[in-house]
């Protein structure tokens, strides 16, 4: 992370819901560059016992923003209030959200906004072509051959472990009690 130096890194453009800041398209497919003085929010995860950006290349994840009021602020509230309901509950509650955004017609902010949620209900892009995600591959170990035959048996598959939020929960609620 660093500041910019002139005018490299404007701000983000406060009503700019699906593209992330044009400094994530130069170089490192994340942005690292704020405007002095800026307010920003951050989505961050844990890996190693780090703070590490919790999106991809090209996301959203470090926008500055205007003020604790701007559009961008009340999205990310949404989903991440969205995010702690079961799958039918957060839909229910994205669908009213949009149909609440799209009934202010006067208001090109809250239209964005719903074109934002419309993607959110929408799900995930697929991934760019030929970047696809590998098929799983077999794993084989001779050891677990019963027959003793020279071909490799092949194990079963063991799922990944579920990761555990607990310990980011927590660094967000002790966040936001130290701001009261």
């Amino acid at each position: 992370m660093m500041l910019a130096q002139g005018d490299v890194a404007g701000p983000s453009d406060p009503n700019e819901f699906s593209e992330a800041h044009p400094d994530a398209y130069r170089g490192a497919c994340i942005r690292r560059v704020f405007p002095r003085g800026a307010q920003v929010l951050f989505f961050l995860s844990r890996a190693d016992a780090e703070w590490v950006p919790a999106g991809g290349p090209f996301s959203r994840w470090a926008e500055d923003v205007p003020g604790a009021d701007a559009p961008w602020v009340a999205l990310a509230g949404l989903y991440a209030h969205a995010a702690l309901l079961q799958p039918e509950e957060r839909t229910a509650m994205l669908e009213d959200q949009h149909e609440a955004l799209l009934a202010r017609a006067d208001d090109p902010v809250a239209q964005s906004m719903a074109e934002d949620t419309a993607r959110q209900l929408a799900g995930p892009n697929p991934p760019p072509p030929g970047n696809e995600p590998p098929p799983p591959q077999p794993i084989f170990l001779p050891e677990d051959d019963p027959a003793g035959s020279d071909a490799p048996a092949m194990a079963e598959e063991t799922p990944a472990p579920a990761g555990d939020i607990g310990e980011v929960e927590a660094a967000i609620d002790a966040m936001g009690a130290a701001r009261e």
